[in-house]
């Protein structure tokens, strides 16, 4: 394919403003779309390498997976390889787990399953996840797979319909893209299936320019790029995406790629040096800029100001410069790295970073390393800790003698059951814990929870979802004043509990982490509306006023593996304080609930 400096140019406009929407900018608010671009691009370029590669009688998968391995994977593992070995001495059991895990994911180019399966692009830990953006080479790999099959065959049978093809493919995928933003956003925004529609826009543009159906066109370029800046200042996590917004940055790009020649205005403009400039490193640019981010996070008690993310843009440069330089370059020139050295380098490579990575995830991450396994087994630090308690969702209560418990909230909720079963209220009642019963959202009321509710001795909530008008509807239906009736309130142990990995263990004890302001904020409105007899608010159960957790126990243990959720030496240290409260003492006694 002939070099158009001008796409280039577009890699720059769509890696910057991604870098500094993940920097935390709100200038920035909708920098993700640059993904989007990036999509559009990789469509483009392939399918033309692709087709170029056919005319000529030169098409071969293995040549073609060949040149994709020398693209991907060199830069790819040079990020890799120091985000293992400095995530070994600061992160947290589970965080250095789940890095594990995306290692292994990121080089088989499932990360955005894996991401799917656990956090989510949105959740809150997703910026301290050193790999979480390789997400999006996962789509284009598994595009990759499937895109030269599909081209070939359709280019050997009936090649005059190349074009109608990958706009039937599109549309599925548009369609499938559509109708999944509203019922699972996370799915929509990292699989294939939901993204192919973007890779596929890029594909049309080449086949449509190849009929000679474009020609420069500066207004619709113009067009095209503002409609990327809108998207990019204008969106924002609050917009549901992709569905149709994600229409406006895709289309575009197409339409810069396909209407900026290099004599147009929009064409001259992205050609600039320093723009294509950025565009020739952007692939290290991506790579290098959330794992510099994400360390840094991981190593501040709060979080770091925009600012000091901003200034770490020249080191990111720096690094992007020398893997471009040194390892992008060497890699994708044959001369260089003949075919049998590039296939034993990257593949010992590839399989000594999956080994690591697996072990890092069969051994729970390497929990020793920061926490005395001598009282506790490695589960007992781990996740699995908590969704241990997804046993106890069942849809009936036991037929015998003990009360009957309720338990209705998400993971916080999961937490709450381990602290009773840990401070000796395990055996005494029979618990359910159900997650579908939502009180500010009538539309996901179970049918079947509402009725366990109905039948309970006592019911605990623990949530995060009250708003004002919610609990009117709630307090104006009579369920506050109903024996048996609970809610727990708020936990979050700070920012970042990471940097506690390095405090001494004689010092541990003492140790004190800031509770986020928003949560302080957050409890202090619920203590206004709850009435405080069947409200058990946690923080102010560990310090006055409620702005300060511990963070280990007496023996320097841990009580979160990650900010959010208790261990099992937590769930300990909490049911002390929290079962001695007035609040669970009335409730206990409301339901006749004595401890084992």
């Amino acid at each position: 394919m002939k070099y158009r400096p001008e796409v280039d140019g577009l890699r720059a406009v769509a890696v910057l403003p991604v870098i500094l929407y993940h920097a935390g900018s709100e200038v920035f608010s909708g920098g993700f779309v640059g993904v989007d671009v990036f999509f559009v691009i990789s469509g483009y370029l392939i399918t033309g390498l692709l087709l170029e590669d056919m005319d000529g009688g030169r098409f071969s998968l293995w040549r073609f997976y060949e040149r994709r391995a020398r693209r991907i994977l060199p830069a790819l593992i040079a990020v890799i390889l120091p985000c293992l070995v400095l995530g070994w001495f600061v992160m947290l059991p589970d965080p250095y787990e789940n890095l594990g895990q995306s290692v292994v994911a990121t080089l088989v180019f499932g990360n955005n399953l894996l991401v799917y399966l656990t956090s989510g692009y949105w959740g809150p830990v997703g910026e301290f996840r050193p790999l979480l953006h390789t997400w999006s080479l996962g789509v284009e790999e598994q595009f990759y797979v499937v895109a030269p099959l599909v081209l070939f065959a359709v280019w050997r049978v009936a090649r005059g319909y190349l074009l109608q093809t990958v706009l039937l493919l599109w549309g599925i995928s548009l369609a499938r893209n559509l109708s999944l933003t509203w019922t699972d956003w996370d799915y929509a925004f990292l699989m294939i299936d939901t993204r192919a529609w973007q890779l596929l826009t890029g594909a049309a543009v080449l086949l449509a320019e190849r009929r000679g159906w474009l020609a420069g066109n500066g207004w619709l370029a113009c067009a095209g790029l503002v409609a990327i800046g809108v998207s990019v200042f204008g969106f924002s996590v609050d917009v549901p995406y992709p569905g149709y917004a994600a229409l406006l940055p895709t289309l575009g790009a197409a339409a810069v790629i396909g209407f900026s020649g290099a004599g147009s205005p929009i064409g001259r403009l992205l050609s600039l040096a320093p723009l294509v400039g950025i565009g020739l490193i952007s692939y290290s640019l991506y790579l290098w800029h959330q794992p510099v981010f994400a360390f840094t996070r991981i190593l501040s008690h709060t979080e770091p100001p925009l600012m000091l993310l901003v200034a770490l843009l020249g080191p990111v440069f720096v690094l992007a410069w020398l893997s471009w330089r040194f390892v992008e370059t060497p890699f994708r020139d044959r001369s260089r790295v003949p075919v049998p050295i590039l296939w034993r380098t990257l593949g010992g490579a590839s399989v000594l970073l999956l080994g690591v990575g697996l072990a890092t995830y069969q051994f729970k991450g390497f929990p020793a390393r920061m926490v005395d396994l001598a009282r506790f087994e490695p589960a007992d630090v781990y996740r699995a800790y908590n969704t241990r308690i997804f046993g106890y969702r069942v849809h009936e209560f036991e037929d015998n003698n003990r009360p009957d418990v309720l338990v209705i909230g998400n993971s916080q909720a999961r937490d709450f059951i381990n602290i009773l079963i840990e401070g000796g209220y395990g055996d005494s009642a029979d618990i359910v814990y159900r997650d579908d019963y939502f009180l500010c959202d009538p539309d996901r009321q179970s049918a079947e929870t509402a009725d366990l509710l109905r039948r309970a001795d006592g019911v605990i909530f623990v949530t995060y979802w009250l708003t004002e008008a919610c609990w009117d509807r709630v307090a104006a239906s009579g369920l506050p004043e109903r024996p048996g009736i609970l809610f727990v309130g708020p936990k979050v142990f700070g920012y970042n509990l990471n940097v506690f990995g390095r405090v001494p263990p004689q010092d541990r004890p003492q140790a004190r982490v800031e509770v986020l302001p928003e949560t302080v904020d957050w409890n202090d409105w619920l203590r206004t509306k709850i009435p405080e007899p069947i409200y058990l608010d946690i923080l102010r159960s560990f310090s006055k006023d409620g702005k300060t957790l511990p963070v280990f126990d007496a023996n320097g243990t841990f009580l979160s593996g990650d900010r959010t959720h208790v261990t099992r030496a937590g769930a300990v240290f909490m049911a002390g304080p929290l079962l001695d409260t007035p609040q669970w003492r009335r409730f206990r006694d409301a339901v006749g609930w004595l401890p084992d």
